[in-house]
């Protein structure tokens, strides 16, 4: 799998399952980036996902705006300054991940995120047998 820039200009939007074997087009220029990316690390090797990650700081130290779904917290918790937590389509927490950290009862953006969305969604979990072996 290649990592590589998208054309000056455009608007890029990477859907998760399009990394699979197909070149990663991320990036665009610095007068117009904006890219969306759907679980931009799922199904990714180390080498690629570093690869990636490296490309995304570097666009953001050239002003481009990321938006990124992930379901791997501490994906976020690295790469974001600022999140939003969506749960039933509705958003249920949005702050900036310095003012998150500065929170006196922050331990960590997984545990933001259970609060967010309730303990309710443990209990669900609870449920799911496939995950006690």
């Amino acid at each position: 799998m290649a990592v590589s820039a998208a054309p000056p200009g455009d608007t890029v939007i990477v859907r998760a399952g399009e990394y699979m074997g197909f070149d990663v087009r991320v990036v665009g220029s610095a007068s117009a980036p904006v890219l969306f990316l759907d679980e931009p690390f799922n199904g990714i090797d180390t080498v690629t996902s570093r690869q990636i990650k490296d490309l995304l700081r570097e666009r953001v130290a050239a002003g481009a705006t990321i938006l990124f779904s992930s379901h791997v917290m501490e994906v976020v918790e690295k790469l974001c300054s600022g999140l939003a937590i969506i749960h039933h389509g509705r958003i249920v927490f949005a702050e900036t991940m310095e003012r998150l950290r500065a929170r006196p009862d922050f331990s960590s953006l997984e545990d933001a995120f259970i609060a967010a969305v309730g303990r309710e969604e443990l209990i669900h979990a609870e449920d799911q047998s496939w995950l006690a072996g």
